[in-house]
């Protein structure tokens, strides 16, 4: 043969062109994130298990009622027995002396009706009390989901004006402070001018009290009478604090603002008792030989001024 003839049949038409070749597309880069730790499962599905995102979880919003269901019932009935004994009781009694006499009857009467008078004006007195601290505790929480561009709730301008009768010294700041366009402004006024005002005054409460009670309980007969003095003295700061903070706290609101003092500054407040505590106590006996009861003088006014901080916070709508 002369020429080189292409392997194929001679009477196959020649392509001009190679035949195009199907290429298969590379699978799509799917970048690479550094993991923070060991992966756990094999990269599948949705990919592997990424630990700089965690995924969100529905958390199931339960709150524990402040006072169980069970004492509430047992207190209202409770109550409830006694104010019926003792109004059928008076009744019981007053009927006895109109059937001895009409003078007797009608002196009783007025004497009954002014008793029950006094007894209900307390019952409203406390009442008041105790709404007065839960409008503080509500606002409390208010503010604390309250933004920063937001304008000053009417509650709080409330507060500050009671703040401002109560204490002359920081009637300024509190003005000040309820003249803010928004909450921002009025935190920065707080933090700087009113709080430290506020502060200042309890701290003068609470070294007047620390102070009655080294005198109170370096006088005391008995040491079974310490504790007896430090809760004396230890509620009349509360009620002292209470009130230059807008509250007229009575028994039970004392006790409201006792539990609200446990629940919001207790933590922290406790934790610097119990060091004080302990500090005072190796104090006494360290001293004991040498002063005798004065070192347990000294433990309890050491107590007072972290209680009077203690109740401010706890009756103070902004921390």
């Amino acid at each position: 043969m002369s020429g080189s003839v292409p392997p194929g049949w001679a009477d196959e038409p020649r392509l001009t062109s190679a035949p195009p070749k199907h290429v298969a597309e590379p699978p799509p880069v799917i970048p690479e994130v550094p993991l923070l730790g060991p992966s756990l499962l094999a990269p599948e599905g949705e990919g592997r298990v990424r630990h700089e995102a965690p995924g969100e979880r529905e958390e199931i919003g339960l709150t524990e009622p402040a006072v169980p269901g069970s004492v509430k019932a047992f207190t209202g009935g409770l109550a409830l027995l006694l104010l019926a004994g003792l109004g059928l009781g008076s009744v019981s009694f007053v009927q006895g002396l109109f059937a001895d006499s009409q003078i007797l009857g009608w002196a009783g009467a007025v004497l009954t009706g002014a008793g029950w008078a006094l007894a209900g004006g307390a019952v409203i007195a406390e009442w008041r009390s105790i709404r007065r601290l839960g409008k503080v505790t509500a606002l409390a929480q208010a503010l604390e989901r309250l933004p920063g561009a937001a304008p000053p709730p009417a509650a709080l301008l409330d507060w500050l004006a009671g703040i401002s009768a109560r204490l002359p010294e920081a009637s300024a700041a509190a003005d000040a402070m309820a003249r803010a366009p928004d909450m921002a402004t009025a935190r920065g006024l707080w933090n700087t001018a009113l709080r430290p005002a506020l502060d200042r005054a309890v701290t003068t409460m609470g070294r007047q009290a620390g102070r009655q009670a080294f005198l109170g309980t370096a006088i005391a007969p008995s040491p079974a009478l310490d504790g007896l003095v430090l809760l004396v003295l230890g509620l009349r700061l509360l009620r002292r604090i209470a009130r230059l903070h807008g509250l007229r706290p009575g028994l039970f609101a004392s006790l409201a603002l006792l539990r609200r003092l446990v629940l919001s500054a207790g933590v922290t407040a406790g934790v610097e008792i119990a060091a004080e505590t302990a500090f005072a106590q190796a104090l006494e006996a360290k001293a004991a030989g040498i002063a005798g009861g004065a070192a347990g003088a000294v433990t309890a006014a050491l107590r007072m001024p972290r209680l009077a901080a203690a109740g401010a916070k706890a009756c103070r709508p902004l921390d």
